[in-house]
């Protein structure tokens, strides 16, 4: 019978499979491209962000990562510990990756090896690449991840949701619409009428149709209902029912 330990190489490859699923990274891309002060700061597909230009003005730059303003929006657990990290080690002190609650520095990528532990979320969550007034940037690439301080390898991973994640926003429903007398090697309509949840839009919709001899398209969606046609491929007036598989997907994580 196994012991039920896992070993080294195990817990490698399970690691390994955590980073490909977007486990790793816990730090949501929330950052808009724009100029500040001077540093001109370009959100990249994969969620890093190319700074260059010399950072004016008199006081330092925050360029807002990402924000959570709610308990739902906040991607750590209290009491849990985690690494910021991703500016670039060539750079003078002061340029970092910080993390504040509610206007207070939790944590920053160049302080104690961005190792910290997470607080209960308080009102806002934020996340900056910060600047100190007068420093320059000839297209530096910062690389903003949150992780589990228990895994060691820092390279990065560009955040993606997780199965559970995206099984949250995920609604399937189910109905169905009679359709009478559809005629022989004819078509004829029906309605399937739905409600759709609150911050919710509609992903996919599958037909089903209940007699061999008939074959189902959609026509339309609308507000509130799908427009089906159903086709007879018999010799004489049938009866069908058309079953629907609505997936709704929610509009924000």
């Amino acid at each position: 019978m196994a012991s039920g330990k896992i070993s080294t190489e195990s817990k490698a490859d399970v690691q390994a499979i955590g980073n490909i699923l977007g486990a790793k990274n816990l730090l949501p891309n929330g950052g808009t491209s724009k100029t500040i002060n001077g540093v001109e700061f370009i959100v990249n597909e994969d969620g890093s962000v190319t700074a260059n230009g010399t950072a004016t003005g008199t006081s330092t730059i925050y360029f807002i990562y990402y924000t959570g303003n709610s308990a739902s929006t906040y991607p750590l657990k209290e009491g849990k510990s985690y690494i910021v990290s991703g500016h670039p080690n060539d750079l003078s002190n002061g340029i970092r990756i910080q993390l504040e609650m509610n206007g207070s520095m939790v944590a920053t990528s160049d302080l104690n090896g961005g190792l910290f532990t997470a607080p209960a979320f308080n009102n806002s969550f934020k996340v900056y690449i910060r600047i100190p007034t007068g420093e320059t940037l000839n297209n530096k690439v910062f690389y903003p991840m949150i992780r589990p301080a228990s895994i060691q390898d820092d390279t990065y991973a560009p955040y993606a949701m997780t199965n559970r994640e995206l099984t949250k926003r995920l609604i399937y429903d189910e109905q169905q619409v009679a359709i009478s007398d559809v005629p022989a090697n004819g078509w004829k309509n029906g309605t399937i009428s739905y409600s759709l949840p609150s911050g919710y839009t509609v992903g996919s919709v599958t037909l089903k149709c209940s007699t061999g001899a008939c074959i189902a398209c959609i026509a339309a969606i609308i507000s509130g209902s799908i427009i089906v046609y159903a086709r007879n491929m018999g010799g004489s007036s049938t009866n069908v029912t058309v079953g629907a598989i609505i997936l709704y997907i929610k509009d924000q994580p």
